[in-house]
């Protein structure tokens, strides 16, 4: 075979094989991804209401106790240990057992209008503001995007007496 014939088979054999493996590298199947099964996801404790008592109101005020409500998801357990008391001359204390039981309280001062309240802390105090809405004996407050995010929870308050 001369140089010439030999040139042209090795080409037709390049083309050939280029044309194989294009064929195959299109055909071949693409591998399957492997899934990892998500575990599920463990139910949320229900909370269990604190039992202790919170202490004496020693002027006049308004005390609207936490309670578990279908309308929130309650996350927290101190959540539904705590109660807002709205003292008559315009300030408010929002009182709560933590986890340990240890008793926290904080406050500032309310507006109220026709069935609605708005709950200011002071400034400095790293809170902002809330609103709440008075229907017959229940106070329902709802937090700021901020105070969300330092736990804060909506919630619906019972009125005590």
């Amino acid at each position: 075979m001369n140089a010439a014939a030999r040139c042209g088979v090795l080409v037709a054999l390049l083309a050939l094989s280029t044309a194989c493996s294009e064929v195959a590298r299109v055909t071949a199947p693409a591998p399957t991804p492997q899934v990892t099964p998500t575990p599920p996801t463990p139910p949320r404790p229900v909370p269990v209401p604190y039992t202790g008592v919170f202490p004496e109101v020693t002027r006049p005020a308004r005390i609207y106790v936490a309670t578990p409500s279908p309308l929130f998801s309650i996350t927290y357990a101190y959540t539904l240990s705590s109660r807002y008391v709205l003292y008559d001359d315009g300030t408010f204390a929002f009182q709560l057992f933590t986890a340990n039981d240890s008793f926290y309280e904080t406050g500032g001062t309310y507006t109220e209008a026709d069935a609605l309240i708005t709950l200011v802390w002071p400034l400095g105090s790293g809170w902002d503001s809330a609103t709440a809405s008075l229907s017959d004996e229940s106070l329902t407050v709802r937090y700021t995007h901020a105070m969300h995010m330092t736990d804060f929870e909506d919630c619906l308050y019972m009125r005590s007496r």
